[in-house]
């Protein structure tokens, strides 16, 4: 969150934001990421079918064993 603050002097005198409320502002922004529903969704179907793969390629190695 650091990059995307201004440095003090390209801020307008007058602003009334205080430091709190840029972090609070910065947190928002990553907390309420219309995409992230999404993304942890996609994320979970290819971990699913990344577990999937791997339980059948163990289950074909234990079977060339036996």
């Amino acid at each position: 969150t650091m990059g995307r603050r201004l440095p003090t002097s390209q801020r307008p005198n007058n602003s009334q934001h205080t430091e709190e409320e840029y972090s609070e502002s910065d947190e928002l922004t990553l907390t309420y990421d219309p995409m992230a529903p999404l993304t942890i969704g996609i994320l979970r179907g290819m971990l699913h079918k990344a577990t999937a793969d791997i339980k059948s390629h163990v289950v074909v190695e234990i079977n060339k064993q036996l």
